[in-house]
């Protein structure tokens, strides 16, 4: 016969790798137990496929487009070539180093587990999630909807 586990609790749960990494923050400084859950990517929309990796983008076609429109300020100028692979390996970059940095802190912080899943209220107070029960004095959900 299975051993009933007993359900896990913690201070503080937060839904959501974005700005909940914030909350993770704060409540690690506090000593508080922490539950952090996201199905990933890590980092939220904003650093994966949001403001990060499009303002990386947006800065060498600013300069492209800078280059075109030259002439009209009797400027001759010419692209001869645009690496596009470059560019993207520049983007790509820091988001890699955030995951990387992330799954360090997630690993090495005390009274943290993280749970890469989706989670579901089933009760007040209480989530499932990786097929567990956990309990949170305080859940935050900082999650992006879906568009």
């Amino acid at each position: 016969m299975k051993k009933e586990e007993k359900m896990k609790s913690y201070e503080v749960i937060v839904i959501g790798s974005g700005s909940g990494g914030e909350i993770i923050d704060a409540a690690l400084t506090h000593g508080k137990s922490i539950a952090w859950i996201d199905k990933g990517p890590l980092g939220g929309t904003c650093l994966n496929v949001g403001c990060i990796p499009s303002k990386i983008l947006i800065h060498p076609a600013d300069r492209i487009l800078e280059i075109i429109e030259a002439q009209k300020l009797g400027i001759t100028a010419e692209i001869k070539g645009i690496d596009f692979q470059a560019i993207m390996q520049r983007v790509q970059r820091p988001i890699q180093e955030s995951h990387e940095s992330m799954q360090h802190g997630i690993s090495h912080a005390e009274n943290l587990d993280y749970y890469n899943d989706v989670a579901q209220f089933i009760k007040d107070y209480t989530l499932q999630v990786s097929g567990k029960q956990i309990r949170g004095e305080k859940i935050f959900l900082a999650q992006a909807h879906d568009h």
